[in-house]
């Protein structure tokens, strides 16, 4: 059954189509994003379960040519992959042609984290708002959550979920 929740992801994802472009200017440089830029963005973080500052620095390395999503090396020396559906491969992939460096989401002249971070945290903010009122607190970390439910629902072992979460602990 779809929850409030599902319906307020909706709505967030077509308050993204609704956003237009949207320019910039500050003390450094200029540019523009638009919503489909916003929605890569948060269709990265429900799939990954990369926190916001990880997916600011996502690089096109971390995509593998069968389709996985490295995600981290664990401390035991393993690599942790998952897979995007093929409609979300191919929007990361045509966006990682579009990449002059290879980090699909850094615009701008700022390559420090924190204000990166921020900058995406407004953007997302900016979706929220159009999406009107929301039942859970609106803010980009909820989308990380959206991550294991995603795999749990298609039968993976709460263990293995876990383990790429990044939590080691046997279940």
């Amino acid at each position: 059954p779809m929850t409030t929740r599902w319906h307020d992801g909706l709505r967030i994802i077509k308050a993204c189509d609704e956003m237009g472009s949207i320019e910039w200017k500050n003390g450094v440089g200029e540019g523009a994003y638009s919503g489909e830029d916003v929605k890569d963005f948060i269709w990265v973080m429900c799939y990954t379960g990369l926190r916001i500052s990880d997916v600011c620095l996502f690089d096109k390395s971390r995509l593998k040519d069968n389709g996985h999503v490295f995600l981290f090396a664990k401390k035991n020396g393993g690599d942790v992959f998952t897979k995007f559906p093929a409609w979300l491969l191919q929007r990361i992939r045509a966006r990682a042609r579009r990449s002059a460096d290879g980090r699909l989401f850094v615009a701008g002249p700022s390559v420090r984290v924190p204000t990166m971070t921020d900058v995406w945290r407004d953007k997302i903010t900016k979706a929220f708002t159009l999406a009107g009122p929301i039942e859970q607190a609106p803010h980009p970390h909820r989308f990380r959550h959206t991550f294991p439910r995603i795999l749990l629902q298609k039968g993976v072992k709460v263990r293995d979920v876990a383990e790429v979460m990044g939590d080691e602990r046997k279940t």
